[in-house]
């Protein structure tokens, strides 16, 4: 009896020790081993692909975003335009009722995935009966624009109030003219363990890993999105901007829901494992967007030029730091970002798991006890 009271009794043990992981040396946060670190845990290799016509450009050193005017002359505009996107979303006027009159699906289908080397793109088949009616905005003309493609940015490209989101989704439209709309989508973390049924629908099949790579999907439920539209309470922050990759052409019709979906911490990491860092810095309201491209080349500033004066570039900023030194503080801090995401999302687990297991173990220890 009394050693059978002592195997319970190690049981038990047991399990409070499962359900409450202690702090490990892996950056001194709550560490429930072997549950979710292989997946958290992966390669920070990021791919470019290489265009046979235009410069290649990426998000990171020397191919980052403050350079991209400098390697190729049609990448002019990413410097120089004064409508550039993304923004921080801070002045309210911008936040508006749906500026667009929505043509909507309850799913799209026979969908084209390609990893571009930057993000992975679903290509929407012609006909596929999504459409924008725009109109009302500076410099966009009033049209009929149909749903091209949509892809994925970790983490936002948008920022509101100068939080950064850990998604966001562009949609984009194009008229019959090749003017272009876009329409941005914001994911966060549930904090109760949801996830999105359109998200889980373009992961149910394996996407595209290698630049190039293409595959085929059946069906996207867009029912959460279109939830999402269409509530009395959407509010949509809206603006002339710009593509957010080279060119960067400008005069894009842009529409951001304000209000952020929600996804779970399982699709957030697969969807990492295919995109790991994509965001362009935020531009200035109205003003050029980085360093004049004549100021720098592809190695960094031009030693016969005095740089510590660039008002734009320092209030856009914060700071005087080079070009190469902003996309490089840019990728850490997203870093940082996806490790607090990964070290909370274990917790949360660990909370789950200590909740869960705790009253089971305990009521089967006392229940056995007395029953001895």
């Amino acid at each position: 009896m009394f050693q059978i009271k002592i195997v319970l009794t190690l049981l038990l043990v047991g399990a409070f020790a499962t359900a409450n992981p202690q702090a490990d040396a892996h950056n001194g946060h709550l560490y429930a081993r072997n549950c979710l670190e292989d997946q958290i845990v992966k390669s920070e290799q990021h791919l470019f692909a290489r265009d046979t016509q235009h410069a290649e450009f990426g998000y990171e050193g020397n191919l980052g975003p403050t350079f991209w005017a400098a390697l190729d002359p049609s990448y002019t505009t990413c410097s120089t335009g004064k409508h550039q996107s993304p923004i921080n979303f801070e002045d309210r006027s911008m936040l508006q009722n749906p500026p667009h009159k929505l043509t909507l699906k309850q799913s799209l289908n026979s969908l084209s995935v390609v990893n571009t080397g930057h993000t992975v793109q679903f290509n929407v088949p012609a006909g596929s009966g999504f459409s924008l009616l725009v109109g009302n905005q500076p410099n966009v003309p009033q049209n009929v624009y149909n749903l091209a493609q949509f892809h994925v940015h970790l983490p936002s490209e948008h920022h509101k109030g100068k939080r950064q989101y850990e998604l966001e989704v562009h949609f984009v439209y194009t008229s019959p003219s090749g003017q272009l709309a876009v329409q941005g989508f914001w994911f966060t973390l549930s904090q109760t363990g949801s996830s999105s049924s359109f998200l889980a629908s373009l992961l149910k099949s394996p996407l595209p890993k290698t630049t190039g790579s293409t595959v085929s999907i059946g069906s996207v439920d867009m029912s959460s999105l279109n939830a999402g539209l269409q509530s009395p309470r959407a509010k949509f922050w809206s603006y002339s901007g710009s593509l957010t990759t080279p060119p960067c052409t400008e005069n894009v019709a842009w529409s951001v829901l304000d209000e952020p979906l929600l996804m779970s911490v399982g699709q957030y990491l697969k969807l990492k494992e295919l995109v790991l860092y994509n965001s362009r810095i935020t531009a200035p309201v109205g003003a050029p967007n980085m360093i004049p491209p004549g100021s720098f080349n592809a190695a960094g500033f031009s030693s016969t030029e005095n740089h510590s004066g660039n008002s734009e570039n320092e209030k856009r900023s914060g700071d005087s730091s080079k070009p190469e030194e902003l996309n490089t503080q840019a990728k850490a801090m997203y870093s940082s970002q996806a490790g607090q995401v990964s070290s909370g999302a274990l917790s949360r687990f660990a909370r789950t798991t200590s909740n869960t297991l705790m009253p089971i173990g305990v009521a089967l220890f006392f229940g056995a006890f007395f029953m001895i």
